[in-house]
């Protein structure tokens, strides 16, 4: 064994932990301030959901669940921004409602700030209906009428003097829901929306809940699905606007790799010096 590679095995052993600290966060951080753009595979899932946004004529009706609180944002923030991005860009009209109390807050700031872009206006081209307790039963009562169920949006107005909701009744005026959440609401709306009132069904998760969905896929209830920062990931990539879930990959990604090299180096560094 050259003097060399003796040299290298005692420099890795005796490799100070708080310079792996280091490199992990220099893998993480750097990405996220200067995004790399590294490939990233699109799922048929994630397309499938683009393409029916995309086959959606003008002044289409999309229904846009936020059914995620503040635990969740990094995940389904992202995604949601893209898809939010989609619609306004294609002239659609999105009726958001939640089922979560403190997430109206979060719907009215993402809504307005990203319709703005495209001079989209409240009230005619969105509306925030808020939160409305009762989960299911509010799901069955839209059935009826939306305006039964929410007689007022988040702001106060009456739903009724609202233009967007001109010839919106019940689920079967929209042409499409999109569910964003981290818990069981999708659950109910293909349940309800879907099976029972024709409403085609499409949904966004966190990662974790990504397997509980593809029996939905297969049977088709579900008409897209996006699962957590990757699925955020590959919409930015559909609507060619990289943002937080495009620079979060990469960022996983040289993390990954970093983990990978170190791990590697440390391997081989054992063996070596067993072998000398």
């Amino acid at each position: 064994m050259n003097e060399r590679v003796r040299r290298w095995i005692e420099a890795v052993s005796l490799l100070d932990r708080r310079f792996i600290f280091v490199a992990i966060a220099v893998a993480v951080v750097a990405p996220l301030l200067v995004p790399i753009g590294l490939p990233l595979r699109t799922s048929r899932e994630a397309q499938a959901l683009y393409d029916r946004v995309e086959s959606l004529p003008e002044r289409a009706v999309v229904v846009l669940g936020f059914d995620y609180d503040p635990s969740s944002m990094p995940e389904l923030a992202p995604m949601t921004r893209a898809i939010l991005d989609h619609l306004f860009r294609k002239n659609l009209r999105v009726i958001a409602l939640t089922n979560y109390a403190q997430t109206g807050p979060i719907a009215e700031r993402q809504l307005v700030e990203i319709a703005a872009r495209f001079g989209r206006r409240p009230g005619v081209d969105f509306v925030n209906l808020g939160y409305k307790a009762g989960n299911e039963t509010v799901i069955l009562a839209v059935a009826n009428d939306f305006r039964s169920a929410y007689p007022v949006d988040h702001r106060g107005i009456p739903t009724d003097s609202l233009p967007v909701m001109a010839g919106v009744h019940t689920w079967k005026d929209a042409s499409l829901l999109i569910d964003i959440a981290h818990g069981a609401t999708t659950d109910q709306y293909v349940r309800i929306a879907g099976a029972r009132f024709g409403l085609p069904v499409g949904a966004g998760c966190t990662a974790v809940s990504i397997p509980r969905y593809y029996s939905y896929l297969q049977s088709g209830q579900l008409v897209g699905l996006l699962g957590g920062l990757q699925g955020a990931a590959e919409y930015e990539r559909f609507i060619r606007k990289p943002g937080f879930a495009s620079a979060g990959m990469d960022a996983q990604s040289m993390a990954h790799l970093a983990i990978l090299i170190l791990v590697a180096a440390g391997n081989a560094a054992f063996f070596l010096s067993r072998r000398r």
